[in-house]
């Protein structure tokens, strides 16, 4: 099939890099960040800190925003094929992307991969066409998160909480509003034929890649961006329960303002699991909020728990996936909603 071909040749270009870097720098850069943050550590004292944290309630918190990002995450994927695409399984996507939890313990391109991997062996979908369907989805969710963090980054302003400490606040609004205004011209593009920003310049409706876009109508902007709300409000309110959780008590619009750019770092694609991204990310933003212990237990927590959440849930799938891809017929789904 030409979009094996396609993938095969750009699996390829990755594949020139010796596997035992792309296996051993993570871990470096994983271990080095740990080694600089905590060579000083007083051990008693973290584990201390670990026993004087509600452990439980920060173990549920996490539960829930994975089981949240997973279930919202599968249903705005599936509902982008169907779209666009035919009919198709949503238990075969909600399988497959449990069963890819086991690839982003690693890092989460890779989980990407393994996705794209699935799609291309079960449907005739191009390469192109799924991407810039995932393109869509990712451009409504940042729709929604950009209104998300206009709203946190308001009420942090508007109570003199200071952010300003840790963010250039013109930069962060330029980037807000920019965000807004390509979003923005992004609508009346699509929907109204207004061409007077950037997309008449990027944008070729008779490409592939576009075609999702294209056959995009106004319910499924709206329907994708309420699906993807979900999982990035529960992992914010999530991860502010699990700092309570471990005596980290952030005002609560200044860490609803700071925990996407904490998240952002410790999802960095440098490390092994988010081990050291996550400690340079909480000690970075909330240094005076708790003691260099507290710091340090729930950056250690965080990915460790994330781990052995994403690796129970990957177990359970992989059988079924596995069963599906040597299965010759797509999995389909007679009741898709075009």
């Amino acid at each position: 099939m030409a979009q094996m071909s396609e993938m095969k040749d750009a699996v390829a270009k990755v594949g020139r890099i010796p596997w035992w870097v792309k296996t051993v720098a993570p871990l470096l850069i994983s271990a080095g960040i740990l080694y600089y943050y905590l060579h000083n550590e007083n051990w008693g004292a973290l584990w201390a800190a670990m026993a004087q944290s509600y452990i439980p309630l920060a173990v549920l918190a996490l539960v829930i925003t994975q089981l949240c990002f997973w279930c919202f995450d599968s249903l705005a994927t599936h509902r982008a094929i169907v779209w666009f695409h035919g009919p198709f399984s949503f238990r075969a996507i909600f399988r497959v992307k449990g069963a890819t939890f086991l690839l982003s313990m690693v890092s989460g391109p890779l989980q990407a991969g393994g996705m794209l991997a699935f799609i291309l062996k079960k449907t005739d979908v191009t390469i192109r066409k799924f991407i810039g369907m995932m393109l869509f989805k990712v451009g409504l969710g940042a729709w929604g998160f950009n209104v998300y963090i206009t709203i946190a980054t308001a009420a942090a302003c508007y109570y003199h909480l200071d952010i300003a400490k840790h963010i250039n606040l013109w930069i962060w609004w330029g980037l807000i509003i920019g965000g807004q205004v390509w979003l923005i011209e992004a609508w009346l593009f699509w929907h109204h034929g207004v061409n007077i920003g950037f997309s008449r310049f990027i944008v070729n409706r008779e490409s592939e890649f576009w075609s999702a876009w294209v056959q995009a109508k106004r319910r499924h902007w709206c329907l994708m961006w309420a699906m993807t709300l979900p999982s990035y409000l529960s992992l914010f309110l999530g991860y502010y329960i699990i700092a309570v959780s471990f005596n980290i008590h952030v005002p609560f619009w200044k860490f609803m303002a700071m925990i996407p750019l904490v998240v952002g770092i410790s999802n960095l694609p440098v490390a092994f699991g988010g081990y050291g991204t996550t400690t340079l990310a909480w000690v970075t933003f909330f240094p005076e909020y708790g003691t260099p212990e507290r710091l340090a237990a729930i950056s250690l927590f965080i990915p460790t728990a994330k781990m052995l959440c994403r690796a129970i849930i990957g177990v359970v799938n992989l059988p079924s996936v596995l069963k599906d891809l040597t299965n010759s017929p797509s999995p389909i789904d007679t009741d898709g909603d075009r």
